[in-house]
């Protein structure tokens, strides 16, 4: 009989305010996903991502369900003060469809359904109009209606528009695009010597405009790096790879959020209907506006006025320390030291004078060859298989590492080796689809498999990695027994991956100059494997917090022809 009565009575409670209760929960997951949505830019891990994920997915059911009982008006039942609050809630509810500004798409896919969403928008749309006109003549609130449902409407026709317009665009430039280029030079020309954020951001933004990485059709070519307004020669690594980091934001907010809508002449009149109805909720998203990078953009086109001058003036060092506040808020975030930006700049340059603007084919040849070292000793190491050759040269550089790093030989291209060697196994391990392998899960275990062997090999159990690693360089290491080579799958078969490494590792040990090849050739894999990324998965990294491999895609992507072909 309890349990009746309890279920009784919650079932008169829902009867009561459940609408109430579902309008509530659909707004503060709308406040949730404010606050939180564009985090995971800078964020990664799973806590975000998950906040993310079920905020956008329950704030847009609740909010569909509740639309859904709100058309069940019956005017002769309900009481005056009940028609009212349904019909006010109707277009509350239909803004909080349109989600935030600073979110529009979970993930790339979502954008290339952008279409389907009118389907939706017409329904929804139908049902509000609907209850609209059912409590019309009755409610003495029906001021209040057209203007929330004008900010509803517009807030989920921004949404549309901006995953239909993500992955949408001509394959090449525009007349009207063509007229702005004429512009360009005049832009940086007014740009103040003692603001260099500025210039940063303009840059970036005309980068990231004539090369739209987001784009797989775009027509781009190589030698718009040569323009002045594109060109990065005259920068430090530093400033490089903060240009490259402002590129990728402007990627991050086609292709997730609303800010190439809202950023234009139509976006700012459809803002102010949309305030019009939606202040409270909006306060939070116009606050952060002026501090945007697309924003500096707009201002920098009328940098003569001498209010937007004094406004650029502190507005752009701030857009930096915003974006450099939340990199600091994230604790799962490592940064690259200067050492390793200037490195693969320098990198970079050298590659470049190989491969001209050709796709990316080699992954340590042409550092080999630099060096001399394209013979057999060492060539064979970078013909593997893509994920063998990463595991062969990981433990090659630990076991050159541990035997100078207390060398008078000791330099920061140890250190950098090192780094990168650990990113490498990092992407190989945790990031498989980044370097496009679908082995990789076997010969990690594999890999692992094999070290356990030999470290529990012999009276003693190897537990310490200088240890180990000398071991591998001055001891010989057993043949492969029988039983070991039964236990073989097809990929690791005839696999010696012990005896790789310590082959490579002696022959390294031989070269004066071990840790300029060493470091070369692991900035070779990576570019290989940046460049060979599918675009897909360099725009899903982005929203789980970026990367290393994504920043260097995106400076070779504007020196690379995609469209070269080898006939």
């Amino acid at each position: 009989m309890g349990l009746i009565w309890l279920m009784r009575h919650l079932k008169e409670h829902w009867d009561e305010w459940g609408i109430e209760a579902q309008v509530f929960v659909s707004f503060a997951l709308q406040i949730t996903l404010t606050f939180f949505a564009n985090r995971r830019r800078y964020t990664p891990g799973v806590s975000i991502r998950f906040i993310t994920w079920s905020s956008y997915l329950l704030s847009g059911f609740l909010a569909k369900v509740a639309l859904g009982k709100l058309s069940e008006i019956q005017i002769p039942q309900d009481k005056k003060y009940h028609l009212e609050l349904k019909a006010l809630l109707a277009p509350l509810l239909f803004l909080q469809i349109g989600n935030p500004d600073c979110l529009t798409a979970l993930s790339i896919e979502d954008n290339r359904l952008g279409l389907r969403q009118f389907l939706g928008l017409f329904f929804q749309v139908s049902s509000v109009v609907w209850i609209l006109v059912k409590s019309w003549k009755i409610s003495s609130l029906k001021f209040l209606y057209l203007p929330m449902f004008l900010a509803g409407f517009t807030k989920y026709g921004e949404a549309i528009w901006a995953l239909k317009s993500a992955l949408s665009g001509n394959s090449g430039l525009t007349i009207s695009e063509l007229d702005q280029e004429e512009n360009v030079p005049a832009l940086f020309r007014v740009l103040p010597e003692n603001n260099p954020m500025v210039e940063l951001i303009l840059k970036a933004y005309y980068r990231f405009n004539c090369l739209k990485p987001h784009l797989n059709n775009w027509l781009y070519q190589p030698f718009y790096e040569s323009l002045p307004w594109i060109a990065l020669d005259n920068y430090s690594p530093e400033e490089v790879f903060k240009i490259t980091d402002v590129e990728l934001g402007f990627m991050y907010d086609v292709l997730y959020t609303k800010a190439p809508i809202i950023y234009t002449r139509k976006g700012f009149f459809l803002r102010i209907i949309s305030l019009l109805g939606a202040v409270i909720l909006e306060v939070y998203q116009i606050i952060l506006l002026p501090f945007s990078d697309w924003a500096i953009i707009q201002m920098i086109t009328c940098y003569n006025k001498p209010v937007i001058r004094r406004l650029l003036h502190i507005l752009a060092p701030r857009s930096n320390m915003d974006m450099e506040y939340k990199k600091f808020r994230s604790r799962n975030r490592v940064e690259f030291p200067k050492d390793l930006k200037e490195l693969i700049v320098q990198e970079m340059k050298e590659v470049d004078k190989e491969r001209g603007s050709n796709p990316f084919t080699q992954r340590g040849e042409w550092a080999l060859k630099r060096y001399g070292c394209l013979d057999h000793d060492f060539k064979w190491s970078v013909k593997r298989d893509f994920d063998k050759s990463i595991i062969i040269w990981h433990i090659a550089t630990y076991i050159c590492y541990h035997s100078d790093v207390h060398c008078s030989i000791a330099n920061s291209r140890i250190e950098m080796s090192k780094l990168l060697s650990n990113y490498m196994m990092y992407l190989l391990v945790m990031r498989p689809h980044m370097l496009c392998i679908t082995t990789s899960g076997i010969v990690f275990e594999h890999a692992c498999t094999k070290l356990l062997a030999f470290m529990r090999t012999g009276p003693l159990i190897i537990t310490e990695e200088v240890e180990a690693c000398r071991i591998l360089r001055t001891h010989d290491l057993p043949n492969q027994s029988n039983l070991d080579r039964k236990r073989e799958t097809m990929v690791t078969l005839k696999w010696h991956m012990l005896h790789d490494a310590q082959r490579l590792a002696q022959k390294l040990m031989d070269k004066e100059d071990r840790w300029q090849i060493i470091s070369s050739v692991w900035m070779e894999m990576l570019f290989y494997a940046a460049s060979n990324c599918p675009m897909d998965n360099h725009a899903d990294q982005l929203r789980r917090g970026g990367g290393l491999i994504t920043h260097v895609w995106l400076l070779l992507a504007h020196k690379t022809d995609k469209f070269y072909t080898s006939d």
